[in-house]
This record gives C-alpha cells, structure tokens and sequence, in this order.
C-alpha cells in the first residue's frame, strides 16, 4: 500500500494520451517528461543506491536518441519502431563496452573499499575487493567493510 500514490499518478500519466489523443502539449511534452523521468531514475539508481559515479549515462542516452532521430527524419521510420531500433542498437553497444569492463577487480575505489592506498602486500596476483555493500548510503573510511591486504585501495 505504499506505492499506491506511485501507481495511481501512473496510471492517470498512462491514460492522458488516451483520453486527450490530438493535444499536442500532452502528447510531445509529456513523453519528453516521461523519458527523463526514466533517466533521472536510473542515474539515482546508480548514483544514489549504489554509490557509482555516472560518466557514461548521458552518452547512451543520447546515442539512443540521434539513432532514432536519424532513422525517423532521414529515413522515414516510424517513430515507435525507430526507438526500438534505437534501444536495440544503445543496449547492443552499452553490452560490448561493458563486457570488459564487468571483468576488471577493484579498478577503482568502491563503497566496500576506502579511498586511501595500502602498502600492505596482497596474497594474490589479481586482488580482489570484499563484496559486501555497507548498508549506509554515505560509508565512511573507518565503518567500511574492507579487509585489509585483500586491495591496492584497502588501507
């Protein structure tokens, strides 16, 4: 029953295009709403639970939309199946730029590890960090769940 209110103001946002189909305030601004409602919640989801920093989130967005925005002006897509071409090609290139990535061990400092260096050696050739996640949204270095010697970034 919490969400409630979140569903309702779905609901009534889903049901404006129906109920007024040729008011194009409603139509061209309210999807432009739309769609950046959905890219600000998942840079929140990003930034704000998780604790990553977002360099790249803007781009994909905007990847998607000059893709579907060639396919609709120059080569006379429908708009609904260029956005879809759009995702398509977005999710595909996201997916081949994030695949090595997903693979690097403690390339950066993470929640789970503090900011400083260690000179503690570490027992492996390939450290990896600890993966539990504090359950705070800010970690301080000190409450920081990060064993010492199992990073470069541990201290």
């Amino acid at each position: 029953m919490r969400l409630a209110g979140l569903y309702a103001c779905a609901a009534v946002a889903a049901a404006l295009p129906i109920l007024f189909p040729d008011n194009y305030f409603v139509t061209v601004v309210g999807i432009s709403a739309g769609i950046r409602v959905i890219l600000a919640v998942g840079l929140n989801l990003l930034m704000g639970y998780a604790g990553q920093i977002s360099l790249g989130h803007a781009a994909f967005f905007g990847m998607g939309a000059y893709a579907s925005a060639i396919l609709t002006t120059r080569h006379a897509w429908p708009a609904l199946l260029a956005m879809a071409a759009g995702l398509a090609v977005v999710g595909a290139s996201a997916w081949l730029l994030a695949r090595p990535i997903l693979r690097l061990r403690c390339a950066a400092p993470t929640p789970s590890c503090s900011s400083t260096r260690s000179t503690a050696p570490t027992t492996s050739s390939r450290p990896s960090c600890s993966r539990s996640w504090p359950t705070s949204r800010s970690p301080s270095p000190s409450s920081a769940p990060c064993r010492r010697g199992t990073s470069p970034w541990c201290s």
